[in-house]
């Protein structure tokens, strides 16, 4: 047991604030509670609502995952409280996905996007809501495109520096799906520009770069006209089609 709080304490320290909106909420959780299964589809874009928004943001990413030719399909789950679901057994112990009211992350084929975060993305940034959880979701997605079509196993690595060319990858898709999104006339080049300011006002961390490197991950995707453009470099070498 002491192994698996210490497993879960780690998993958050990790997590949080690595994609979110820069916003950090205080509120603790309340009551437990799983994360519920999000139904993905555009016809809830423009409905009030953090979970409208996230069905919204989760609908459009995998319009533009269809698009692009990402086939492979991750969960999307809108996360209420704080908590922890064992999905596995390894050598030192349980494996487990924690989720955070106040986190968006990828786990276990799974995009958890939580509850606090939706809701500081509509009420608290100078960004079009429905655009930066749209990245925020391809963002997500990715990792899962990373780990089915790429094939490699992100868990071992996920608290290190090893990790950052596979979250620039993540930022590069997150821009190409902003991109598509502003060609077919929902976004417009005013919502992208504001995205990206914002992410380059984010914090260096171990698994991520500076703000002024995910700025350009995301404008590389953004211009860019194949998805090839996010392989390599300093973007990981994994294939995403």
């Amino acid at each position: 047991m002491k192994s698996f709080k210490v497993l879960f304490a780690t998993l958050i320290v990790a997590v949080m604030f690595m994609v979110g909106a820069g916003v950090a909420s205080a509120q603790s959780p309340t009551n437990p509670g799983f994360p519920e299964r999000i139904n993905p589809s555009s016809e809830f874009c423009g409905q009030q609502g953090p979970r409208n928004l996230g069905a919204c943001a989760a609908g459009l990413s995998q319009q533009y995952r269809s698009a692009a030719g990402l086939n492979t399909t991750p969960k999307y789950l809108y996360v209420r409280y704080a908590g922890v679901s064992q999905v596995g057994w390894g050598v030192n112990g349980p494996v487990a996905c924690a989720f955070h009211e106040s986190v968006t992350l990828y786990c276990n084929g799974s995009v958890h996007l939580g509850e606090n975060t939706l809701k500081d993305i509509a009420s608290k940034l100078p960004v079009n809501p429905e655009a930066y959880a749209t990245f925020l979701a391809a963002h997500e997605a990715t990792h899962h495109t990373q780990t089915t079509t790429g094939g490699t196993n992100l868990f071992p690595i996920f608290t290190s520096s090893k990790v950052q060319p596979f979250e620039q990858q993540a930022d590069c898709v997150g821009g190409a799906a902003i991109g598509y999104w502003v060609m077919q006339g929902r976004f417009s080049e005013t919502d992208a520009l504001a995205l990206q300011a914002q992410l380059r006002m984010s914090p260096t961390t171990t698994t991520h770069a500076s703000g002024d490197k995910r700025a350009a991950a995301f404008e590389t995707g953004y211009r860019s006209s194949s998805l090839n453009d996010c392989i390599g470099g300093a973007f990981a070498p994994t294939p995403l089609v």
